[in-house]
């Protein structure tokens, strides 16, 4: 079978500021201010140096390059609030041999995203993010039997983000999250319900709800973090816990991640990230105390 897809992604913002300082969306969940660190893909991150005195470049969130244009200390002083959003739109055509031209398969999995990023001072911010998906090839029909669903809506992250004695920083509500140092396969990824779409152009998945806390060791390079998964917890002893510490050593990052939580099994991983020349090296593992799930049969 043979697939064409056309994909379009269009982000915009309106915000308070001339549009010139607001034009990339501000999604990166570990980023306190305008100033943030660059994320890697892996998912590892480093908060804000802008929280301890030194200001770095603001960066394009979809990219995590500095972006010269922007003037950090303005940001900070002058920003407030900023509105925007992204529009993706996917249309897909499936055709295989034994297809017609006329009975090809057609398919728009699309979706709106809209923000609104608020900073009252430089040590808060708090963010939203809701999503509305569509499809017009399910476009509601005047058929009852054929009735099709109609678009639907969904809150991507809600946050508060704060930092405690401008060492510590810490975020509660629904953010995005994800461990592990590989694109195709992450068996650390403990925090999210469902696994990463590799083939996807980016990670499509909702937050979660969280209450996390990150220390860095900013002379180090090095990271730690405790986490309070709160998903489902409607008592307290059904709230799940996690830890992890990043570890820089030269060019290479080692990272240890351990999660619980009750009626689930006790998790361990751990992955390493390295260069040899123009290459690039990543490595996971994760092992599993307590589970009841069959691997192998026979």
């Amino acid at each position: 079978m043979t697939s064409s897809i056309i994909a379009i992604l269009v982000s915009a913002t309106v915000a308070t500021q001339p549009a010139a300082a607001f034009s990339d969306e501000p999604v990166d969940e570990n980023a306190l201010f305008w100033q943030s660190v660059p994320e890697v893909e892996s998912g590892h991150s480093v908060d804000d140096s802008a929280a301890r005195g030194s200001p770095a470049a603001p960066t394009n969130p979809d990219d995590g390059f500095p972006r010269p244009d922007l003037d950090p200390e303005s940001l900070v002083e002058e920003s407030q609030t900023a509105f925007g959003g992204r529009l993706y739109l996917d249309t897909r055509a499936f055709v295989s041999a034994e297809d017609d031209v006329l009975t090809t398969r057609l398919s728009s999995p699309s979706f709106l995203d809209g923000y609104a990023d608020s900073r009252p001072n430089s040590r808060l911010r708090a963010f939203a993010k809701g999503r509305i998906y569509y499809d017009f090839t399910l476009a509601s029909s005047t058929s009852s039997t054929n009735a099709r669903p109609a678009p639907a809506a969904a809150l991507d992250q809600l946050w508060l983000k704060f930092d405690l004695f401008r060492a510590a920083f810490v975020t509660l509500g629904k953010q995005p999250i994800r461990f592990g140092a590989s694109r195709f396969w992450n068996p650390t990824d403990f925090l999210n319900k469902s696994r990463r779409d590799s083939l996807d152009t980016f990670d499509r998945r909702l937050g979660v709800n969280l209450l996390k806390v990150h220390l860095p060791v900013e002379h180090l390079g090095w990271n730690f973090y405790g986490f309070a998964s709160l998903d489902d917890a409607d008592e307290a002893h059904r709230i799940g816990t996690a830890a992890r510490a990043e570890v820089l050593v030269g060019t290479t990052e080692i990272t240890a991640t351990a999660a619980a939580r009750e009626g689930q099994p006790w998790r361990l991983g751990m992955d390493l990230s390295t260069a040899l020349w123009l290459i690039d090296f990543r490595a996971e593992a994760a092992a599993e105390k307590g589970t009841t799930h069959n691997f192998y049969r026979g």
